[in-house]
């Protein structure tokens, strides 16, 4: 596998990445780094989205790994909360 990705005949991990990054809604193309660009530039994923929610009435579900978006996992709530408690406490120290 190794020496595919090195050839660039299957996806490198750097551009298989780029999927897991924010947003989640593009580079689902799992095979090479050269098809991405060209089905993203081709708005190819909208419009297999599209034909899928046509032919199923199947949406596909909002992107919640973006901020503001979806509700906030309690553990980030939590240290946001620890953080805030230590800068206050940091800019007491200060005082």
């Amino acid at each position: 596998v190794r020496a595919l990705q090195k050839a660039r005949v299957i996806q490198t991990p750097q551009h298989h990445a780029l999927h897991h990054g924010l947003p989640r809604v593009t580079h689902y193309c799992a095979f090479t780094n050269w098809l991405n660009p060209v089905l993203e530039r081709l708005r190819f994923w909208r419009g297999a989205e599209w034909c899928i929610a046509a032919l199923t009435g199947i949406h596909p579900r909002e992107d919640d790994s973006l901020p503001g978006s979806g509700s906030t996992p309690q553990w980030i709530l939590d240290l946001d909360q620890e953080y805030k408690a230590s800068a206050r406490e940091r800019r007491a120290a200060e005082a």
